[in-house]
């Protein structure tokens, strides 16, 4: 006689409860749980049945009540966050007690906006804010839910999704820090090419200590430019409009960056005119090369520009890096 093996079990036990759940078959979900052999991974089972359970107040106790403790009532609550429900939200915060962590989780999750909802022609989906919004407020109204939890998920979620109602939100805490994580939220509001959450991330008042000249620990200027973006140049221009960014903070860290980019890109480009002169039928590929270069020379023109920056340059130095640009 064939003896399944435990994976064969552990989905054979999921499949079924999942169809009890659905159904609202309270009897056989209490049979499935209390089977000596059933093996239930709740990691695996989707989130979706566990969002239909909590419409029946009946099942969620029997869930909840489980002798394993397979579902915990954080696994609801991550549910309902994750697909921004919330009523659901709501309904689980008024009658359980939460962690510290499980609400903190929770607002992260909630801050990636994951709550599509598709419009009336069905041919786009889009992300309602509004319950993402009233989620996270509702969260952060516990003096427990920490908004930095997971190095400042939250916020790098809320840049991400282009999310600024959200952004400005999470700003209002001090504790919040933009550039965790290697400066991800600022580098996704460029990536999305949304300049205005990129300014309020600037504007914060954590920010400003990290990029002050005397006490800095991080040159945005320097972190854009090795990201190489293909507006750089547009991006460039923007930061040094800011007047609270410093583009000399670590010694010209921005410069020296952007002059060895621009040496890397020389030898490329170089390299690419040698190649694209013996194969003149490809040459329309050069012109990506002739466009970085040129990047290049107007990013190190710029920061050149920056009176800090040039009053920080020995004399040699002033002369070399001039000659790069043509000057």
């Amino acid at each position: 006689m064939y003896l399944p093996n435990d994976v064969e079990m552990s989905l054979w036990c999921e499949g079924y409860l999942s169809s009890a759940i659905i159904k609202g078959d309270i009897n056989n979900i209490k049979g499935l749980l209390d089977l000596k052999d059933g093996r239930i991974d709740t990691e695996r089972m989707f989130s979706t049945y566990l969002l239909i359970a909590l419409d029946d107040e009946k099942i969620t106790e029997v869930l909840i009540n489980d002798t394993k403790n397979r579902f915990p009532t954080n696994k609801f609550l991550n549910a309902s966050c994750s697909t921004s429900d919330i009523n659901r939200v709501r309904k689980l915060l008024s009658k359980y007690t939460f962690s510290a962590t499980d609400l903190s989780h929770a607002l992260s999750l909630a801050s990636s906006g994951r709550g599509f909802r598709v419009n009336e022609d069905a041919q786009k989906v889009e992300t309602d804010f509004q319950e993402v919004n009233e989620i996270c407020t509702l969260l952060l109204s516990n003096p427990e839910t920490d908004p930095t939890y997971n190095h400042n998920e939250a916020i790098i979620h809320a840049c991400s999704m282009e999310n600024i109602e959200l952004v400005n939100m999470l700003l209002k805490y001090p504790n919040i820090n933009p550039v965790d994580q290697n400066g991800i939220a600022l580098l996704r509001s460029i990536e999305k090419g949304r300049l205005d959450i990129l300014e309020l991330l600037i504007n914060n008042d954590h920010l400003k200590v990290l990029i002050k000249d005397n006490n800095a620990t991080l040159s945005i200027v320097a972190l854009v430019i090795e990201q190489g973006y293909a507006n750089l140049v547009k991006i460039i221009k923007f930061l040094l409009n800011n007047v609270h960014i410093d583009a000399s903070v670590l010694n010209n860290k921005a410069l020296i960056v952007a002059v060895k980019q621009l040496n890397d890109m020389k030898i490329e480009y170089d390299e690419a005119c040698i190649y694209y002169n013996e194969n003149p039928s490809d040459k329309d590929q050069l012109e990506w090369y002739e466009i970085a270069f040129n990047n290049c020379i107007s990013v190190v023109a710029l920061l050149l520009n920056e009176e800090k920056v040039w009053n920080k340059l020995t004399n040699a130095q002033k002369v070399s890096y001039s000659s790069l640009i043509g000057g």
